[in-house]
């Protein structure tokens, strides 16, 4: 039996959207773009507009690339996708996808990164509360839109 997997791809540009959106305002003073800063060694320090460019067009493709993934990872485990097993409801499926992206590979990740660069807690907290929200919310968004 072979999957019948399909990618939306609009719903994939929306996701990508809501990912770099999210780290918009999650990174801004607003919400923790300060404690982030400090954590970092940036706190009071302006970027050149070059390097934000530069972490701007790296952070979209990033976005993208997460959103395609997570978007094959969601077809896959789909039963629809070999027409087996029985259906839930399609933010369910992007809910799961998300949350297990999320543990099994990004919080690893910032776990190890995090321990080996000497980063405080907060820096964890910040980054990996961010991913996980943005991994649920491109689930989502990937799953239910038709």
């Amino acid at each position: 039996m072979e999957p019948n997997i399909v990618l939306n791809w609009p719903a994939i540009c929306v996701a990508a959207f809501w990912g770099f959106a999210l780290g918009g305002f999650w990174y801004s003073p607003k919400a923790f773009g300060d404690r982030w800063a400090a954590h970092v060694g940036l706190q009071g320090k302006e970027p050149e507009p070059a390097a934000l460019r530069r972490a701007m067009i790296m952070f979209v493709i990033a976005m993208f690339l997460m959103a395609v993934v997570l978007a094959h990872n969601i077809a896959a485990w789909t039963p629809a996708t070999w027409v087996a097993g029985e259906e839930q409801s399609n933010w369910q499926y992007g809910l799961m996808a998300g949350f297990w992206t999320w543990l099994g590979f990004v919080l690893p990740i910032q776990l190890g990164v995090t321990g080996f660069e000497l980063k405080k807690w907060g820096y964890l907290g910040i980054n990996t509360s961010y991913y996980l929200l943005n991994l649920l919310g491109m689930g989502v968004i990937i799953a239910s839109w038709h």
